[in-house]
């Protein structure tokens, strides 16, 4: 038995995931399911909901063309969560949004990990997707929040 027919036996996986699966392309995934997809109970509760669009900023492994082992974010507390509760709700508004989710790291974080994360709901993809942009590009310019690379190089040296 060849591997396309080993995965072909497990049922359920598309040729073009089989494929992928074979070819160990992992940066492109398509799946087939019979029914509905899971929907995050919460969300389920609230019948206007038409799109859940969700953004998780993770550490990347460089920075500047080198190499981080880390990323440590600094921030100006309250300002920062009251910058970032406004946003929300100018968000919200602006963009006509069922609800907005906020979460963002303070100190150390290593690459790989997630560092922020942003949650919308809306009756609409396209105004949830704008929002979104919008959110995260303003986020950038008023929120206190800095972060501070730690190089890989910098632990050896020390």
């Amino acid at each position: 038995m060849n591997l396309e027919d080993k995965f072909m036996s497990i049922g359920s996986l598309s040729h073009h995931t089989i494929k992928a699966l074979i070819d160990q392309e992992p940066a492109v995934r398509i799946n087939i399911h019979d029914g509905p997809l899971l929907v995050r109970a919460h969300v389920q509760q609230i019948s206007s909901v038409g799109a859940v669009i969700s953004f998780e900023g993770l550490v990347r492994s460089d920075e500047d063309g080198r190499t981080i082992k880390a990323l440590f974010y600094e921030m100006y507390n309250p300002m920062a969560e009251n910058i970032l509760y406004e946003l929300a709700v100018q968000a919200k508004q602006k963009f006509n949004l069922i609800g907005i989710h906020v979460e963002h790291s303070r100190g150390k974080v290593m690459v790989g990990l997630c560092s922020f994360r942003l949650n919308i709901t809306s009756k609409h993809r396209k105004k949830a997707l704008t929002a979104m942009d919008w959110y995260i590009d303003q986020m950038k310019i008023e929120a206190p929040i800095w972060k501070r690379p730690i190089w890989i190089d910098q632990e050896q040296k020390a």
